[in-house]
């Protein structure tokens, strides 16, 4: 899966919206600064503007004025528009123009003024802006000399400082439109960076696809290789990326090693030659670039892959040993190795992002198995004990009352049924799971009732539940963890604290569910007061209710003594912000 490129700006509109003000300010300030000392300059040397004095002052002071202008407009509005721009922009070429036409022609000491042409063109518009503008002081140069030379035979006319001129201001312009185009390849590079990130669709694999792709994708390089091994596995892993296609396969650990020189091993840097064992490669230490003389890279990687020119840097991800490759450019510098970095720590943080993915997938299904276990422990698990339980007191009346063995068997029945119902819920729940619609919140009151019955059923004891208020509603979710647990309690009150019977009291308030407890029988092994820290750290108290209470992020506290136990349990809601419980008209409770 190709990642789509996020449509980007030009340079010179992203220079326009992020530095468009400061541009406009500095290149204002800087008119200002031209026309005064050029003003000045006429002043202290009134014969250098051998013909038309008086009409030089005014152009310089006239272009002195615009100038201001120009500079109070920039400090006032916070954007100076395209036109606006372009207009000050040709009347600073027109002025220039003018006033080497006054002064000494295609020779004047004020041709310098368009070196400051070219410099708001660079600010301004890029390599695009340097080039026109360099062509339009070219033309205007060229008419100055032709109409000296030619036309008015000018003696004070030098071909040698005209041609020199020419040159210099063609040197100047391509140097200039060179840094244009090279900040604009690297804000387009930064923009890629910033925008485009890899998306992890599962936790099968490391995701070298998506890593070299990005890398691909954001540096505009056609091959890459990726070098890595992990800290439990003994195996080197390639991974080869030509054009689209990826090739990957592991090696023995000595086949590349050492897979770059150890001089270089922990460094980022660039070879013209990598197979020269003389050639220079430039790496970064620390802050400054360095030269290096040696073979870079382990010379079978080289000649396997036909590895000439590179830049190298390492990938630094938890748990990996990696280092990333790029081949084939025409020619790299320190901005390639900085960008390639850039580019390294993002697959880093995509390695660290997968690695994370995988420890939560893990979490999340060892969660769900917990979930699950606790539910076949408090559902089945505890149905079979009480049906063994029920079964014994049928097996003592089968000689003694046959009517009363008859109807126990008819209970057991019904209790059957309602367990297989239940069970066929939980498994219609694992396996629908995200696609069944969410249950409206439910009366509790009528939730608890058939449980109550079932529960008394099961295990064969009196067994009382008030639920206060009466017609209060409590989220599904929250409701169904309240009957599991009121089941658990049940059942261990029975059948390890042999209880006669077991009361329960649950309260409905604003922030949670309070549910209390209270059997009559020989209580737990220990005795004493705990709350669920303790409980936890001891191991004491039943298990399933406190990893259900932890994980609801409730509280509970349970009371041992030898007349009985006393369980009390909060549970908060997962409906504060909404206030007070809901009710349900017509509701009785159980």
């Amino acid at each position: 899966m190709r990642h789509p490129a996020a449509k980007r700006p030009p340079a010179a509109r992203l220079l326009k919206r992020g530095f468009g003000t400061r541009i406009d300010r500095v290149i204002a300030v800087g008119r200002v600064l031209l026309a005064v000392f050029g003003l000045s300059a006429v002043w202290l040397d009134p014969s250098q503007p051998a013909r038309f004095v008086d009409l030089t002052y005014a152009l310089m002071a006239g272009y002195a004025a615009f100038a201001s202008l120009t500079l109070v407009l920039a400090l006032v509005r916070p954007l100076i528009s395209e036109s606006v721009a372009i207009f000050t922009h040709l009347a600073d070429l027109t002025a220039f123009s003018a006033v080497m036409y006054l002064t000494e022609g295609a020779t004047s000491p004020f041709f310098v003024f368009f070196t400051f042409s070219l410099l708001g063109a660079t600010l301004r518009w890029g390599w695009l802006g340097v080039l026109w503008t360099a062509a339009a002081g070219l033309v205007v140069l060229g008419c100055l000399g032709w109409f000296a030379g030619a036309v008015i035979h000018d003696p004070q006319f030098q071909l040698n400082r005209f041609i020199i001129r020419a040159v210099y201001l063609s040197v100047a312009a391509l140097v200039l439109a060179y840094l244009a185009a090279h900040e604009e390849q690297i804000r387009s590079v930064m923009a890629r960076l910033s925008t485009q990130i890899p998306l992890l669709h599962g936790d099968s694999g490391w995701p070298i696809r998506e890593a070299l792709e990005f890398a691909a994708e954001v540096l505009s390089a056609k091959r890459i290789l990726l070098a890595w091994s992990e800290d439990d596995e003994p195996w080197q892993q390639i991974a080869y990326w030509n054009d689209g296609e990826l090739l990957q396969h592991s090696e023995t650990p000595t086949r590349y090693d050492p897979l770059v020189a150890p001089a270089l091993a922990a460094s980022s840097f660039f070879s013209l030659d990598t197979a020269d064992k003389d050639s220079v490669s430039v790496h970064a230490d620390g802050s400054r670039f360095r030269r290096w003389h040696g073979l870079p890279i382990h010379a079978a990687l080289c000649r396997e892959f036909a590895i000439s020119r590179v830049v190298s840097v390492p990938v630094w991800a938890g748990g990996l040993d990696a280092r990333l490759f790029l081949l084939d450019q025409v020619a790299y510098n320190a901005d390639d190795v900085q960008l390639g970095e850039i580019a390294a720590a993002r697959i880093g943080s995509l390695f660290d992002q997968h690695r994370l993915l995988r420890r939560l997938s893990r979490a999340a299904a060892n969660e769900e198995r917990l979930r699950i276990a606790r539910d076949l422990h408090d559902g089945v698990l505890q149905f079979l004990a009480g049906t063994g339980i029920y079964l014994q007191s049928i097996a003592a009346l089968i000689a003694t009352d046959a009517e009363g063995a008859a109807e126990g068997i008819a209970n057991l029945q019904r209790t059957l049924a309602t367990e297989q119902r239940q069970l066929r819920t939980l498994v219609t729940m694992l396996r629908d799971a995200g696609t069944v619609a969410p249950c409206p919140p439910p009366d509790l009151a009528q939730t608890c009732r058939p449980l109550v019955e079932h529960l008394q059923r099961q295990w064969g004891i009196p067994v009382t539940c008030r639920i206060a208020p009466a017609d209060a509603t409590l989220d599904a979710a929250l409701a169904q963890e309240t009957a599991r647990m009121l089941g658990e309690a049940v059942a261990n009150a029975r059948r390890h604290g042999e209880a006669r019977s077991v009361d329960i009291q649950v309260n409905i308030q604003t922030d949670g569910v309070d549910v209390t407890i209270t059997d009559d029988g020989r209580g737990c092994p220990f005795r004493g007061r705990y709350g669920l820290a303790e409980l936890r750290d001891k191991g004491l108290g039943p298990r399933s209710l406190r990893e259900r209470v932890a994980a609801l992020g409730g509280r509970l506290t349970l009371e041992s003594a030898q007349t009985g136990t006393r369980i009390e349990i909060h549970l908060p809601s997962p409906s504060n912000a909404r206030g007070a419980p809901q009710r349900a008209p017509g509701a009785e409770t159980s």
